[in-house]
């Protein structure tokens, strides 16, 4: 599952970063994800949290 995620302002070594959001959603959701780091402020910003769910398999 690709998943993007903000990092804040400063992040460290987003390696790092990267490989320990990827860890703990295997650990804790059980599923193999790969997460993608983007810049704050990158991400659209919605009411609800379903509509930050994008359903790519409806882009048919």
């Amino acid at each position: 599952m690709k998943i993007k995620v903000e990092h804040g302002e400063f992040p460290g070594d987003l390696n790092q970063l990267k490989a320990g959001i990827e860890g703990l959603l295997r650990e804790k959701l059980i599923f193999s994800s790969n997460v993608e780091l983007v810049p704050p402020g990158t991400l659209p910003k919605f009411e609800y949290k379903a509509k930050l769910v994008k359903k790519a398999y409806e882009d048919n």
